[in-house]
């Protein structure tokens, strides 16, 4: 199954969006984040409370991120919310 989140900044405008593919409690996520707002937290801020939703719903027992090697500014987020990189 698949649970899409949106993002919204205290004014109700859409920041981004989270995705979730769950097969078997395991999750696979993928986040988009309105190009005009990179840089100023709202992806961090949307994958976290993206995965307390996830918890709180308990969806999941484990979430994969697969991050192209070339997008460091996914690492590096994906680093910042606590995901261990297991694989190239």
């Amino acid at each position: 199954s698949t649970l899409l989140l949106i993002g919204e900044d205290l004014k109700g405008r859409a920041t981004g969006c989270v995705r979730y593919d769950v097969l078997a409690r395991q999750a696979t996520v993928s986040i988009y984040l309105d190009p005009d707002l990179t840089g100023r937290g709202f992806g961090k801020q949307i994958l976290l409370k993206s995965i307390d939703y996830l918890r709180s719903q308990a969806v999941a027992d484990t979430i994969f991120a697969q991050v192209k090697p070339s997008n460091l500014a996914s690492l590096k987020l994906f680093e910042r919310c606590g995901f261990l990189k297991t694989s190239e």
